[in-house]
């Protein structure tokens, strides 16, 4: 192993590069191009495009095509990766940086090209400079003695990053990753410097995979620098350094030698501080694994490729994703996943895959009798592979595929042959199951010259569950904020965004069969004024036969306490906006499918509605609602549609509306069975308090033994 050039080496370098110097020169292109900045931001430069290997001055290029030679620089170099261009460069070494000059490696406007190099001389490496190397984006793929090697230091901020040589990543200087997706595997050392090594951020994998006795994912100093993580995502096979573990590490693996524990101020190692681990998670369907973020739904990808198949294991997304600006490498691309995923119809937006190979998805092969992906929801992505592609799974052998959406995404076949591809599934085996899937406003690009593509569902030999179980079909997507219009027809879906436990309000333009995960929906029975002539309680009663009948109000309280909730409605359009009321006088619960404003009928005073969420609905003395609140609307309000409002007909003898009390008890009959009370002034239900069965609201806890109501629950006092 040589962690350090040889005098002889850097004396051959120089001298063919005096020589590549008298015989070559750069092309005369040049032009704007735009790329994304260390901070995110998008810069331009005047950049000249290199077509063939030679060498070059200092300044700002790109490679255009596949180059056969070494490209030698002499000073600081800006090297750009342009969008869609998968670039090749083969020779004795990659890319040289000479006469202490650094190289800074940038993604264009989507960090989407790719960069292979193929070092195959003695002691070449793929990309080595006299100084500094920076990476901001762009896929970059190297092999060489060093993958990458640095005199100076390395510093890694975005991009997808894989080296593999004797050192997958060496450097004299510091090696700092604060950010993108770092894979480095070497025959001696992953990662390995004279200096420290700092992980503040990013996916880490780094493995010694050869026999040396010594050999480490990372290595500092023969083994004495620091090696600083924190706020990263790291897998190391070992670790050769004096370790400190800061605050905000998510994963690191396994091996805790040369880790001082005390120094991690309370953080486990591996694998608590990942998946929800540390509040009990540990894959059940009791316990699922939670994912939180990007950086943890590109690990779950980066260990299912190492052969982690999470079979009966279960996992959940806990909140919406952006994938803006990530590069993703599908679940089960290089294995397989036969786990149960659950999206918990949480949207994952601009996911972005480019991968020239089969099974191509958000996951790529799934096959497992009891595998399934379902509740997923993909917005905005683009997504190209060869054959069997598609925006949920790349090929279904086995398993199945259950209430998931993809819509206004790109999914696109490159294979000069065969291929298969759809929105859902690029290919399904005959066992797999489809149920409830929906595209919308999705192109599919194809190439091939021969060929199954379906918009929804590529391959399949099993077309029955396509169609009969909605398995894959094209659907209209009602918005939260739109009107419903009244052409509606064929296929329609419907995602809205609850707060668990907060009553709201929901109609529909189709026939729905809820699921046990969604929540409660309850139907109105009427407002009745008790004998004591203060007290007036309202009566909604769970709904137990299905399905929701379409076109009728229906009070719902989604499951979860105070979390945020996404369902995802879809069903047969049966659009009819004479039927929305249901009439228990003199109270009327009225639905609609346009947004009403009050004052326009029948929004008029007075009425009364359950806040969506903030702002849904105005309340007198104040500017807005929380979720869950029921409030009298004022001048200002409005009803979104798809939302229900109950509305007070009867006047008294004397011909004045009957003035309504400050509180009225509502009661939500079913199971659970919950009595709270509705503040007319403030809008706010409560379910606090002791109840009996009949309402009767009591100011201390009964003593006396028997059924009640406390918290909304009930309770048995013996």
């Amino acid at each position: 192993m040589n962690t350090k050039r040889t005098s002889k080496a850097f004396i051959v370098r120089a001298a063919i590069t005096l020589l590549l110097l008298l015989l070559t020169s750069t092309t005369a292109w040049a032009d704007e191009v735009s790329y994304i900045k260390a901070d995110g931001t998008t810069g331009t430069a005047t950049a000249t495009k290199i077509t063939t290997s030679t060498s070059l001055s200092g300044g700002w290029y790109v490679v255009d095509n596949d180059i056969n030679g070494t490209l030698t620089f002499n000073g600081d170099v800006n090297l750009i990766i342009l969008d869609n261009k998968n670039v090749t460069i083969t020779g004795s070494d990659g890319i040289v940086v000479m006469n202490n000059g650094n190289l800074t490696i940038y993604g264009q406007s989507q960090g989407t090209g790719s960069l292979s190099i193929k070092a195959t001389g003695y002691e070449g490496d793929g990309i080595y400079a006299s100084s500094s190397i920076s990476i901001i984006g762009g896929i970059i793929t190297t092999t060489g003695e060093n993958g990458i090697y640095a005199s100076g230091s390395i510093s890694i901020i975005g991009g997808i990053i894989t080296t593999t040589g004797e050192n997958g990543i060496n450097a004299i200087g510091n090696i700092t990753i604060t950010g993108g997706n770092v894979t480095s595997n070497g025959l001696h050392y992953g990662i390995v410097t004279k200096g420290t090594v700092t992980l503040s951020g990013g996916l880490v994998t780094a493995n010694g995979t050869g026999n040396l006795a010594s050999r480490a994912g990372i290595r500092t100093n023969e083994g004495t620098s620091p090696i600083y993580l924190g706020g990263a995502i790291i897998n190391a096979s070992s670790y050769s350094g004096t370790v400190t573990v800061k605050s905000g590490v998510t994963y690191i693996n396994k091996d805790l030698t040369n880790i001082d524990v005390s120094t991690i101020g309370g953080i486990t190692i591996f694998p608590t501080t990942c998946f929800g681990i540390a509040s009990g998670n540990n894959g059940s369907k009791e316990k699922p694994y939670t994912i939180t973020s990007p950086e943890e739904l590109q690990l779950l990808a980066s260990l299912v490729n190492e052969g982690n198949t999470f079979i009966s294991k279960y996992i959940q997304l806990s909140n919406d994703f952006d994938m803006y600006g990530i590069v993703f490498r599908p679940i089960g691309v290089d294995s397989k996943f036969c786990g149960n995923f659950d999206g918990g119809g949480y949207i994952i937006s601009n996911l972005f895959i480019n991968i020239d190979d089969t099974c191509i998805g958000l996951f790529g092969l799934v096959d497992d009798d009891n595998a399934t992906i379902q509740n997923i929801t993909i917005s905005n992505a683009t997504i190209n592979g060869q054959e069997y592609v598609g925006g949920i799974v790349g090929s279904l052998n086995n398993g199945s595929i259950k209430n998931c959406l993809v819509i206004n995404s790109t999914i696109t076949s490159s294979a000069p042959g065969y291929y298969s591809c759809g929105a859902i599934v690029g290919k399904r085996g005959n066992s797999s199951i489809l149920a409830n899937n929906y595209y919308c406003g999705c192109t599919i690009n194809v190439s091939g010259t021969s060929y199954e593509v379906n918009a929804g569902c590529g391959s399949t030999s099993k077309t029955e569950d396509v169609t009969t179980n909605d398995g894959a079909l094209s659907a209209t997507i009602l918005s939260d904020s739109e009107n419903v219009p009244s052409s509606l027809s064929g296929k329609v879906v419907f995602r809205r965004v609850f707060t668990g436990g907060k009553a709201s309000t929901i109609c529909l333009p189709f026939a729905y069969t809820p699921k046990n995960s969604d929540g409660a929906f309850y139907t109105f029975d009427g407002i009745t004024k008790k004998k004591n002539g203060a007290t007036y309680e309202a009566t909604m009663t769970v709904v137990t036969s299905t399905p929701l009948s379409p076109n009728m109000p229906y009070l719902f309280v989604p499951a979860g306490n105070n979390t945020i909730k996404p369902v995802l409605f879809h069903g047969t359009a049966a659009y009819d906006a004479s039927e929305l009321t249901d009439t228990k006088t003199p109270w009327t619960f009225i639905g609609t499918y346009s947004r009403l404003t009050y004052g326009t009928a029948p929004f008029s005073d007075p009425v009364y509605g359950f806040a969506a969420k903030t702002k849904d609905v105005g309340v007198q003395g104040q500017e807005q609602v929380e979720a869950g609140e029921f409030v009298r609307a004022i001048t200002g309000a409005y009803i979104p549609p798809m939302r229900c409002f109950l509305k007070y007909n009867t006047t008294s003898t004397r011909g004045e509306t009957e003035k309504l009390p400050e509180r009225i008890i509502v009661k939500l009959v079913g199971d659970p069975t919950s009595i709270g009370t509705l503040n007319t002034q403030t809008g706010e239900v409560t379910f606090d308090g002791w109840y009996s069965l009949d309402g009767q609201r009591f100011n201390t806890k009964p003593t006396k033994k028997g059924l009640y109501i406390y918290k909304g629950i009930k309770v048995t006092i013996k």
